[in-house]
């Protein structure tokens, strides 16, 4: 079955072929993942097949194609990198003199060697 798919780039045709299924437990918190072919019925209508348990390297290796970005390299990080992920980098600075630049109609355009505190960026 191929169903036809609109995106910000273009229009494709893509056809189902795999479903995951998450489970949730009372707490809605995800409790077991499985992974299923999906075939069709006579009237070419989309059918999920028995599916087979999802390990956690198997996960790993869907997100690396799906979302490659996600998966990082390991690396070592200077001691100021804090979190870095899809999308993201936080690090620190610690607290020290910084060039400042300011543009104002009280005082017109100044600028300075300020003592600034230590801050997150991200």
């Amino acid at each position: 079955m191929a169903i036809n798919v609109s995106t910000f780039s273009s229009e494709q045709s893509y056809r189902l072929t795999h479903a995951v299924l998450i489970y949730q437990d009372a707490q809605r918190k995800p409790a077991f993942v499985s992974i299923h072919d999906v075939g069709s019925d006579d009237g070419n209508r989309p059918v999920i097949q028995a599916g087979v348990p999802a390990s956690k390297a198997g996960l790993m290796a869907l997100m690396r194609i799906l979302d490659p970005e996600t998966m990082l390299k390991p690396a070592i990080k200077p001691a100021h990198v804090l979190a870095e992920g899809s999308g993201f980098f936080v690090w620190y600075s610690a607290p020290q003199d910084r060039q400042v630049w300011f543009d104002c109609k009280e005082l017109g355009a100044r600028t300075a060697r300020v003592p600034c505190p230590g801050w997150c960026s991200w």
